[in-house]
């Protein structure tokens, strides 16, 4: 197509209001965006933005700003100081119920651990979250830590600190990306340095090695990957985790890191069903409990299907798929080659290539004689296709609009489009055609055949000759 000067100047004006309405889109994110920065310089220096906490407000403890309260006799205080326009500076110390002081005035104290609270010297609070806090992080060796009695036992010297103590270890570190553990006496431990730690929880504490990858140490500061294992699942509390040895089989831990099953399985999904781990043996399926390593369900399925509800499974075993509800039992079966579930109530079944509905008690409400069915209802409907044209069935597996059409559009409000030849008709759900209009590829066809061009040209000249 060859463009003249005054399709370009239709297409410009024509263009117009869009790049205006981006233009202030772009500006409103923006703006948007700096505000959001802004705020996120304030989170922490600034409490009074994001509202304080008292766990007590009566007695001396009216006269703070924050009072976390660690254990009955203990509690941390925080009064925020006004220094300029801008500018705050915060006080925190340790008090009794009595609100007697117990301990110097710091700039921040976090909660306790182990019986042990990071402590901070600097000229900014960035742990004052409403929510709690968990640790400083600040360029300044002013870090360490505090007993409940106040005694600095690990001394204040540390540019950031990592964890709290967990099974008498932390991590801490003097220059970012170089972070180390040490014991309740400050003391280093293990000789190595990380880019980064978590806490130890039974006895293995995931860290980011100096060049930068995923790796697990254990109580003694041995890397467990790859020189012993290929894989560790994080720590959930309360879930045995599961490992991957180095000949790429699965085996699991108790919540001690004790061997509870050996390796032997080839897969797992901790995501399938809520309380049990998928395990997967030989292209075989079955499910143990997530907290005794008991199996549950045999290993003996060919696959696997989610009900979209926590009271059931899916599983194939030959050509029947069987629902198992919580106890373990069998109470519905579909035969069929492939399911999938559109909601707890309801599936789409092949058989021969073919599709059908059926409901979770293995009840059919429409036969194999589509191509394919939509998994997912609209409106209490979905879409079918069959012989390559559309039409939809409802939750009940009635036909309510015919597969004669060669596009269709979704229900809303009770109605639907659906283009069949050169015309577009607008349906209700009984099939009853509202209204019909041409297509919009007919009517440009129409259009160019009539002459429409022609017209065209003759409306754009007449717009230059005005301008």
């Amino acid at each position: 197509m060859k463009f003249n000067k005054m399709t370009f100047f239709v297409i410009v004006f024509s263009t117009l209001p869009f790049l205006f309405k981006s233009t202030a889109l772009g500006q409103g994110k923006l703006k948007a965006y700096l505000q959001m920065d802004k705020a996120g310089w304030k989170i922490g220096m600034n409490p009074t933005q994001e509202g304080f906490h008292k766990d007590r407000e009566d007695g001396i403890f009216k006269g703070f700003d924050m009072v976390w309260k660690q254990k009955e006799n203990l509690y941390v205080v925080k009064i925020l100081k006004k220094t300029s326009d801008k500018k705050y500076e915060l006080f925190s110390w340790l008090t009794d119920r009595n609100g007697i002081k117990i301990s110097e005035t710091y700039t921040d104290i976090g909660d306790f651990q182990e019986g042990l609270a990071e402590v901070s010297y600097s000229d900014k609070c960035q742990s004052c979250f409403p929510d709690r806090y968990d640790f400083v992080d600040i360029n300044q060796a002013s870090h360490g830590f505090i007993d409940e009695t106040g005694r600095e036992v690990v001394k204040l010297q540390y540019r950031r600190i990592a964890t709290k103590f967990y099974e008498g270890k932390a991590a801490v570190g003097y220059w970012p990306n170089s972070i180390f553990f040490v014991n309740k006496q400050g003391d280093p431990l293990f000789n190595k340095k990380f880019k980064d730690a978590g806490p130890f929880i039974s006895g293995l504490a995931d860290v980011i090695t100096l060049d930068g990858n995923e790796n697990y140490i254990d109580a003694k500061g041995n890397l467990l990957i790859p020189k012993v294992l290929s894989f560790i699942r994080p720590y959930e509390k309360g879930v045995i985790r599961a490992y991957k040895t180095l000949q790429n089989k699965i085996g699991f831990w108790d919540d001690k890191n004790e061997n509870l099953i050996s390796p032997q399985y080839d897969d797992f999904s901790y995501e399938i069903w809520p309380g049990k781990i998928l395990v997967k043996q030989s292209n075989k399926f079955g499910f143990i409990d997530c907290k005794s390593g008991k199996l549950l369900i045999p290993v003996n399925y060919d696959d696997v299907r989610t009900a979209r509800s926590d009271k059931f499974i899916w599983m194939k075993a030959n050509k029947e798929w069987y629902k198992i509800d919580v106890h373990h039992q069998v109470n519905a079966k579909i035969t069929a080659k492939d399911i999938k579930t559109i909601d707890e109530n309801l599936l789409i079944f092949s058989v021969n290539d073919k599709w059908g509905l059926v409901n979770n008690k293995g009840k059919i409400l429409r036969n194999t004689e589509f191509d394919y069915i939509e998994p997912q209802f609209v409106e209490s409907r979905t879409v079918v296709i069959k012989k390559n044209k559309y039409g939809y069935i409802n939750s009940s597996g009635r036909l309510i609009i015919p597969a004669i059409y060669d596009k269709i559009s979704h229900f809303s409000n009770g109605q639907v489009q659906g283009l069949k030849g050169n015309y577009v008709y607008y349906l209700n759900d009984h099939n009853n055609i509202l209204s019909r209009s041409l297509s919009s590829s007919m009517i440009m066809m129409i259009f160019y055949c009539s002459g429409g061009a022609i017209i065209l040209i003759g409306a754009l000249l007449l717009f230059k000759n005005k301008v």
